[in-house]
């Protein structure tokens, strides 16, 4: 069935992260078994590195303790080595994500290092989030192109970056500014973002999250096209990267500080600012929509992915609501009649339960929902 051969795919890019040095994502967004901190730096307990040094942000410890004693016994001169490495392995990365003669695969293969903190410092001094908008830009338009022609190395590189660089509950979990100290516990695996990392791309350039967004629906409404319908493998694929981006789209919704940023833009972001960003999201949710509503029956399998759009949509209205946005964004979805009434009634109940989880809804706790159920988090 296409759900096996989308599950199958899924193996094989795992194994392709797990090959390249990148971690691979988890098939549930619980709590890990193990804790995700690296051992202390001083005294060498396993999982209690939870204070970074302030200065490399390469060294962990596991209390302030260890930190200072660390420093004494020779941190205090091995921190600009450190700091010298980090800057050569970013300049590299970056260098790497920018040469158009590499392929795809091999542009973004090496992002795994920037997972580390410290790293990724070094990285926004050597400008990342310029190589993260040229590949954004790239995958706007030809991402069609390579999932139809080079099929040996299949990679989104708007899903490699949102779960190597933009993914939440990485090993070290120091992502967080000061603002996300709050939503620091709902980082959790997969199953969290850096809020830290999305804000510095987001606020980089005014085009840059219109170019990821754009990027994104691209992604998603590839499988709709008839070329790539044709094919099973390529159909299969194209479902794949779509539901890795809804999936990634409705955690970074629900985080409440970078979904200001993306609906207000900077702090001095005037109202008809605002007004134009909602305005411009409903047009690209409502041209995906089009093409779900538009699409030959059978190339959606049961609606998953519409269904999906809408509840993205639902977080978007219901994060716009809270912005005092004076904007109807449901009217600008152009939804009418039973998709309208469907939409009000049950979609908007769930993105609401995710908002306050944080997070993705398990499939028992959406059940729930849609039965009339509320869960308190």
């Amino acid at each position: 069935t296409i759900e096996q051969q989308i599950a199958s795919h899924k193996e094989k890019m795992n194994e392709l992260y797990l090959r390249h040095g990148v971690k691979p994502l988890p098939d549930s967004l619980e709590d890990p078994d193990v804790p995700d901190n690296p051992p202390c730096d001083c005294c060498g307990e396993l999982w209690k590195g939870i204070h970074a040094c302030a200065v490399c942000q390469l060294a962990f410890y596991c209390s302030k303790e260890c930190q200072r004693a660390a420093w004494k016994q020779g941190h205090k001169k091995e921190c600009k080595d450190l700091q010298a490495k980090a800057k050569a392995t970013a300049e590299r990365v970056v260098n790497t994500m920018m040469d158009t003669t590499l392929s795809g695969l091999e542009r973004i293969q090496g992002l795994e290092p920037l997972s580390c903190t410290g790293y990724y410092k070094a990285a926004l001094e050597c400008g990342i989030n310029t190589a993260i908008q040229e590949l954004m830009k790239e995958e706007k338009k030809c991402f069609l192109v390579r999932l139809l022609e080079d099929t040996s190395h299949d990679v989104s590189f708007v899903c490699w970056i949102m779960g190597a660089l933009f993914r939440g509950g990485r090993r070290e979990g120091h992502g967080l500014d000061r603002e996300d100290r709050e939503d620091e516990k709902k980082v959790i695996a997969y199953g969290g973002i850096d809020g830290y990392r999305c804000k510095s791309y987001i606020m980089s350039s005014p085009d840059a999250f219109e170019d990821w967004f754009q990027a994104s629906i691209e992604i998603i409404t590839c499988s709709m096209h008839r070329d790539v319908a044709k094919i099973e493998d390529i159909r299969a694929n194209a479902l794949r990267h779509a539901v890795e981006m809804l999936n990634g789209w409705h955690i970074i919704f629900a985080n409440k500080k970078v979904s200001k940023a993306i609906i207000l833009g900077c702090s001095k972001c005037s109202n008809q600012a605002a007004v134009k960003r909602a305005k411009w999201m409903a047009k690209q949710i409502k041209f995906a929509l089009i093409k779900f509503w538009n699409a030959a029956e059978g190339i959606d399998i049961e609606g998953q992915l519409e269904f999906y759009v809408y509840i993205l949509s639902a977080e978007i209205t219901l994060r716009v609501k809270e912005h005092n946005v004076p904007v109807d964004f449901i009217k600008l979805l152009g939804l009418k009649g039973r998709r309208k009434r469907q939409f009000k009634q049950k979609i908007l109940l769930l993105a609401d339960h995710m908002i306050r989880k944080g997070t993705s809804l398990d499939q028992c706790e959406g059940e729930f929902v849609l039965q009339g159920g509320r869960i308190d988090y």
